[in-house]
């Protein structure tokens, strides 16, 4: 069966790393145990998200896949995170599978390959009040192993001021009790090692008075549409920020290749549906053929809705700007139409 892989879906996209973490949890405790996960470009996240939803329709409501499981059949969710140090998003899809195992994805098993991430694990453990095990985060081993180490380093260099600040940020972690547990034998270890390491008498750091619980909070973000505004805003008050220093960077590729067209910021908001058809035609044609190479056999309509989210979606070869203000111009679509030319493969697959 062949699905539409050419849809883009606007995905909610969470910008705070604990309620992204309680929302997974939640989905593995609820059965979504398999999974896969990865990374990917703000650029091609709505269209994974659309592939997604083509094949396992990770857009249903709660209600809507309560249904589907009724009826025996797989439910599915997408979850995106943006984190301030990383250009991509993380994704992760848990899948629950229905009367019939599902084959087309190298689907994970939670309850044995752990899902990870940002250095930490969702595991099951046991709790004195609890009559069966529970899912809850921890630092995985590697990222333990390496608090365990900075914390002994510090000590033992006698680095104090490095020691507390490492301190306030590890009590800041989410406060979930797989967490908890941890970072109160971190604290153990720090006792520990600091009567090993300093002179009778010297008094050991301060710790926060305590840890506090993760309570259940909503989910934190917004759209990708949103969040693709938001950083091309961003973009954008850099480029005027420091428009100075581009210039002579500008005036160097004006000379060293003086038929390319390299201009600054256009800040139009010409509509897609206004360019000129012939010039839409012709980009579509060579979109048609990109996506050839790309293996994908698609239609003429494929290739349209992928050309007007391009044209839309101001890029960072023509300065931020949008290819549908670039075209406006015959220099302008000799611009857009080389850019097309040289995006990677993967772009149009």
């Amino acid at each position: 069966m062949k699905h539409d892989t050419s849809q883009f879906v606007d995905h909610f996209v969470f910008t705070k790393k604990a309620p992204f973490m309680q929302r997974v949890g939640d989905l593995v405790r609820s059965g979504h145990t398999s999974y896969i996960q990865g990374r990917v470009s703000v650029d091609k996240a709505g269209f994974l998200a659309g592939k997604f939803e083509s094949r396992f329709s990770i857009c249903r409501d709660n209600l809507e896949a309560s249904r589907a499981r009724r009826k025996g059949l797989s439910t599915s969710r997408l979850i995106l995170l943006e984190q301030k140090a990383d250009e991509d998003l993380s994704w992760i899809l848990l899948h629950r599978h229905g009367a019939e195992l599902d084959r087309s994805e190298k689907w994970r098993d939670a309850l044995k390959d752990r899902v990870n991430i940002t250095g930490f694990e969702l595991v099951r453990i046991t709790k004195p009040e609890e009559p069966k095990p529970v899912w809850t985060w921890r630092y995985s081993r590697k990222r333990h192993d390496e608090i365990r180490e900075e914390f002994i380093m510090l000590i033992r260099q006698r680095r104090d001021a490095d020691l507390e600040r490492m301190i306030e940020t590890v009590w800041r972690t989410p406060g979930f009790a797989g967490a908890r547990d941890q970072v109160k034998k971190i604290k153990d270890l720090i006792l520990s090692e600091w009567r090993r390491s300093r002179q009778v008498g010297q008094l050991p750091p301060t710790f926060p008075e305590r840890m506090g619980y993760l309570r259940r909070i909503p989910d934190v973000g917004a759209k990708l549409s949103a969040v693709r505004k938001r950083r091309l805003a961003a973009g954008r008050a850099h480029i005027e920020a420091n428009r100075d220093a581009l210039t002579p960077v500008l005036q160097a590729r004006r000379e060293e290749n003086p038929s390319s067209r390299w201009f600054e910021f256009l800040g139009g908001t010409t509509p897609v549906g206004d360019v000129r058809p012939e010039t839409l035609s012709l980009l579509q044609a060579i979109v048609e053929s990109r996506m050839r190479e790309a293996d994908r056999h698609l239609g003429t309509a494929d290739a349209g809705r992928w050309l007007e989210s391009f044209l839309d979606w101001p890029q960072p070869r023509f300065m931020c700007s949008r290819p549908a203000d670039v075209v406006a111009c015959q220099e302008g679509v000799a611009e857009v139409i080389n850019g097309l030319v040289s995006l990677p493969a993967d772009c149009f697959a």
